[in-house]
């Protein structure tokens, strides 16, 4: 999510198809993976947040010349979904308000598969995004940051992106983008797979991009990371809502999954 001074940047476009994107990976049952386990899931039953694998976030966001306030009341869990609601609407000194939870201190992993079913709002000024961050107080990028899907809202593409650096502040990143034509209409599968050697990006466990590790990004191997969920409103990388974006829309969110290679537990 967070965007400082360009550093290097691939690229890779690979077309996933309507075929490959459809609602099948919104389920009751955890996908079974030959040599993983299943280690977290949260599949969002009852009507409240399950605040032993989530912290709900209220904060004034200053990164990214984003627009909105965080607010806790803007994350509700219903129906056997999480919904993070983004609204025009006046709070403080914001037009905006969103959602933002994390895993930190719940839930967090070195390695592993992460994948989250979820159908993304649509309009300029969207931003939503799955991510993940370390458990540490390194300053950024000094660790390695792992967007797992983001969106910008106005077209079919959905970005993966791994950022690292050796110095604070500068964003050296490295990442790819894929066409998903049902994203704001149907539950599509957004993963990466997580080694001493790779990550690597899917969308539906149809592989799109892939980093290898290397002495300019160096793969995280000790530093267990936590999971992030947020809408943005705004921001100098998409733009901003114009007359013609929709308010307010949810980042629909079926379940979080994840597993770990059986040799790594």
């Amino acid at each position: 999510m967070k965007l400082y001074i360009l550093l290097i940047f691939t690229t890779i476009i690979v077309i996933i198809k309507s075929s490959t994107s459809s609602s099948s990976s919104s389920s009751n049952e955890p996908i079974s993976y030959n040599g993983w386990e299943l280690v977290f899931e949260d599949e969002f039953e009852g009507n409240t947040l399950n605040i032993n694998n989530w912290n709900p976030i209220f904060q004034s966001y200053d990164y990214n010349a984003e627009l909105e306030i965080y607010l806790p009341e803007n994350i509700v869990v219903d129906n056997g979904y999480l919904n993070i609601m983004s609204k025009k609407e006046q709070y403080q000194s914001h037009n905006y308000t969103s959602g933002k939870l994390t895993s930190s201190q719940r839930f967090n992993t070195t390695f592993g598969r992460i994948e989250v079913s979820a159908k993304l709002p649509i309009g300029k000024g969207y931003w939503p995004a799955i991510w993940m961050m370390p458990e540490t107080d390194a300053c950024w990028p000094l660790a390695g940051e792992i967007d797992i899907m983001e969106s910008i809202g106005i077209d079919d593409l959905i970005y993966g992106t791994f950022h690292f650096s050796e110095k604070c502040g500068v964003n050296g990143q490295e990442g790819g983008n894929v066409t998903v034509p049902t994203f704001n209409q149907d539950f599509n599968l957004y993963s990466v797979i997580w080694d001493e050697n790779q990550i690597i990006w899917m969308v539906n466990n149809v592989q799109y991009f892939q980093i290898k590790n290397s002495d300019i990004f160096p793969i995280p191997s000790t530093i267990p990371f936590y999971i992030i969920l947020n809408t943005a409103v705004g921001g100098d990388w998409g733009g901003y809502p114009d007359e013609q974006t929709v308010f307010p829309q949810n980042f629909t969110i079926d379940y979080v999954r994840a597993y770990k290679q059986e040799s790594n537990i």
